[in-house]
């Protein structure tokens, strides 16, 4: 394997693991942010200020984990070797898929 061929596999490695990074940091956030927008909802008439506050919140790591998400899909699919190698295991949800649709 010449050097170019090892820096484009170890580039390759770095972003699916900066995209694993991202994925589990906004997981975390949104995990968070519906504990508190939980606590919120038991008295909505005296906390809907936070209420409201804590939902716009939410927005972003709910993005992002879905942008997250989609990049990891789009780029498994594409064939890109990086995310082929760190596919899930088993492939049951690939087979349930082609179950479901054929």
């Amino acid at each position: 394997m010449t050097q170019g061929a090892r820096t484009l596999q170890r580039r390759g490695a770095d972003r699916t693991e900066d995209n694993a990074r991202w994925t589990a940091v906004a997981g975390s956030v949104t995990v968070f942010l519906l504990a508190a927008e939980g606590m919120t909802v038991l008295r909505v008439s005296r906390r809907l200020g936070p209420n409201v506050f804590i939902g716009m919140l939410l927005v972003t790591p709910i993005l992002l984990t879905m942008g997250s998400t989609s990049w990891t899909f789009a780029h498994y699919d594409r064939g890109d070797t990086g995310y082929r190698r760190q596919r899930p295991k088993g492939g049951h949800f690939a087979r349930s898929v082609r179950l479901w649709w054929s």
